[in-house]
């Protein structure tokens, strides 16, 4: 498993715990966890499992505020991973159909154009 994904699962299992003791400690004595707190797990990359806590818990799903701002964060997220997504593919096209010979051009698109004149392939 790479590091990366470790992080995130571990990240999102934090964020379920997170959001399930502060469902906990409602409507007692205790010092709640901020909003803003609940919030910053998602945005890091826990909205997978703050969506999952809200849900399963039923914590926060009442209040228009906090979901309006986490439906925020998963289209910003969902954003930067469909633009991450266009620049890996982009960069695989880039790596595989490169010009095997300096005497070939290419267009965007990926296909040889023609070679250079007076060039020839060794």
């Amino acid at each position: 498993m790479s590091a990366w994904l470790a992080w995130w699962l571990a990240l999102n299992v934090a964020t379920v715990l997170v959001y399930g003791y502060d469902k906990a400690i409602a409507g007692g004595r205790r010092r709640r966890i901020p909003e803003r707190t609940l919030l910053a797990f998602a945005l890091l990359g826990g909205s997978p499992g703050a969506l999952l806590a809200m849900g399963g818990f039923r914590h926060k799903t009442a209040k228009v505020s906090f979901k309006r701002a986490m439906a925020c964060i998963v289209a910003a997220q969902l954003v930067l991973l469909a633009a991450m997504g266009v620049g890996l593919r982009r960069a695989f096209i880039a790596l595989v159909l490169a010009p095997r010979h300096s005497s070939e051009r290419w267009n965007p698109s990926g296909r040889c154009l023609a070679r250079r004149s007076g060039e020839g392939l060794s």
